[in-house]
C-alpha cells in the first residue's frame, strides 16, 4: 500500500483566522437556556418539571410558549396543549407563527 504525500500547504482554518478575526462566542440568554431546558424536559415525559420551570420564567416569548405546546402535544396531552395556546393568546404580545399553529392542531 503506498500513500500519496500531500502538499504542504497552510490548513484552511489557519489561513481563515489569520485573515479575519474569528465568530464571537456569545453565551445563551437565560430565556434560551430555560426554553431549551423545558424542551428537554418534555423530551423526556418530565411534564411536572416543565411546567413549573414555564411558570417560573418571568418573560415568556413566542418560542417558548410553542416549546410547551409542542412538547404536551409529543407527550400526547392535547388538552393541555390547546390549554397553553388559549393562555398564550390571553397572555403572549407575540403573534403565535406557523410552527405554533401547527403543534396546536
Amino acid at each position: 500500500m503506498s500513500y500519496r504525500k500531500l502538499p504542504n500547504h497552510t490548513p484552511l482554518l489557519i489561513r481563515y483566522k489569520s485573515q479575519s478575526k474569528p465568530p464571537s462566542f456569545q453565551s445563551n440568554s437565560p430565556a434560551k437556556q430555560s426554553t431549551n431546558l423545558i424542551k428537554a424536559y418534555l423530551d423526556n415525559g418530565l411534564l411536572k418539571q416543565a411546567h413549573q420551570l414555564f411558570d417560573e420564567m418571568p418573560e415568556l416569548d413566542v418560542v417558548t410558549w410553542t416549546a410547551m405546546i409542542s412538547g404536551y402535544t409529543a407527550c400526547n396531552h392535547h388538552n393541555f396543549a390547546w390549554t397553553v395556546f388559549k393562555n398564550m393568546m390571553m397572555e403572549c404580545s407575540d403573534h403565535p407563527n406557523a410552527f405554533t399553529f401547527s403543534s396546536t392542531l
